[in-house]
């Protein structure tokens, strides 16, 4: 990700739906807001190793989280 955002910041990485509106999201903006989640995460106490629930409905911030924990 950290590639794709410095090679193609403003590329299209993620589309989706929601209330009726499409939305998307660039490379860049995806790598941002994965950073600040995961730095949330941390801040909270997760640590490597621990598992995590992830009760997120199929969209951005779905990704956003799963890209986070991976972090």
């Amino acid at each position: 990700l950290e590639e794709q955002a410095q090679k193609y910041p403003d590329a299209i990485a993620l589309v989706d739906f929601w209330q009726g509106r499409e939305r998307r999201m660039t490379f860049r903006e995806l790598h941002m807001a994965s950073m600040q989640c995961a730095n949330q995460l941390r801040a909270s106490g997760l640590k490597a190793g621990d598992g995590a629930l992830v009760l997120v409905p199929m969209s951005i911030e779905l990704y956003i989280a799963i890209i986070a924990i991976f972090r």
